[in-house]
């Protein structure tokens, strides 16, 4: 995989996305560098599958696993574009589920206490 992406999938993005291409390609090498000296078509949506289990069981967020695999993705798209895979195997693989609704939050009573304050002090004035 790695040999794929320095000679393929790293001049693609430099060329298209100059601005992020170095950080992608370095993200890609501290996620997936263990997978950098295996051909990119023995990956698996099985090994991706396992692989996106682990890092949730790790504590890694939802969406921070998404981001991973979406940077996967991205590789193994420009693979099959240039025909060394089928088929994008992390098309296979279910994706993290993201709560996308607002987190309630409650005031401490130091905070409840200032705002009353406040507010006490500007309807005073």
């Amino acid at each position: 995989m790695g040999q794929f992406i320095e000679d393929s999938y790293a001049p693609e993005i430099k060329a298209n996305r100059p601005h992020s291409a170095n950080k992608t390609l370095q993200h890609l090498k501290s996620v997936f560098g263990s997978w950098y000296a295996r051909p990119i078509s023995v990956i698996t949506d099985d090994e991706i599958e396992k692989w996106r289990i682990k890092r949730l069981n790790a504590g890694r967020a939802p969406t921070t696993a998404l981001r991973d695999l979406s940077a996967l993705s991205g590789v193994l798209s420009r693979a099959v574009k240039k025909k060394k895979i089928a088929l994008n195997p992390t098309r296979l693989v279910e994706k993290p589920k993201i709560d996308r609704r607002p987190k309630a939050r409650f005031l401490s009573a130091d905070e409840e206490k200032n705002y009353v304050m406040r507010s006490l002090s500007v309807t005073h004035e």
